[in-house]
């Protein structure tokens, strides 16, 4: 999910599933985003 490794959850097990559950895979979202970015600038580049 993007946490490192060492984080610590200061809630419940519940609360932890629930918050896990509705957090953003940052990694996958930061890696889409630059796929994104690539080929934007791709079509800039070939429009010139």
């Amino acid at each position: 999910m993007g946490f490192p490794m060492d984080f610590k959850v200061p809630v419940s097990r519940t609360q932890m599933f629930r918050q896990f559950g509705n957090s953003v895979a940052v990694p996958v979202v930061e890696a889409v985003a630059k796929k994104i970015v690539e080929k934007l600038e791709e079509g800039k580049a070939l429009k010139k």
